[in-house]
């Protein structure tokens, strides 16, 4: 029988981890962006006429400003994907570190279950073994301890 499990209700799991993807995205844009510019402000000037550099930005503006603003109209878009995505790790991770947190206690812990599309499924089956030896482990010291 299949278990069904239910999406995700918070897009950020993990602000840090999240949170710096988003910023190096936000990043990347910027580096392209400047990047481009700079290349297709240096073709304009090399192959172009003599000009003010004020000039050649304009015609810049003119003829890509359209692009680059189409360009920031999708970045939200692109980080809302990839807050997505990365919820499918962060999500796991953040689930995995709790229990491990409450086995190093000493605290029982029940199975650790990820959704059909979370990456690292196999993961959890490693942790669960883990833990399922270590419940093994410390019933057995109690028993020793017991007998003494």
């Amino acid at each position: 029988m299949a278990v069904k499990y239910e999406l995700r209700k918070r897009l950020f799991i993990d602000y840090r981890v999240q949170g710096a993807l988003a910023v190096r995205v936000v990043l990347y844009w910027l580096m392209c962006l400047l990047a481009i510019t700079l290349v297709l402000l240096g073709w304009g000037m090399v192959t172009g006429p003599i000009r003010p550099i004020n000039a050649h930005l304009t015609e810049l503006w003119a003829l890509y400003g359209s692009a680059a603003v189409a360009s920031l109209l999708l970045l939200p878009a692109v980080i809302f994907d990839l807050l997505r995505l990365s919820n499918r790790f962060a999500g796991p991770m953040f689930r995995l570190r709790r229990s491990m947190h409450d086995l190093a206690q000493g605290k029982p812990v029940a199975a650790v279950r990820f959704r059909q599309s979370d990456f690292w499924r196999e993961f959890a089956d490693d942790f669960n073994t883990v833990a399922a030896r270590a419940e093994e482990a410390k019933d057995l010291d109690i028993c020793q301890y017991n007998r003494l």
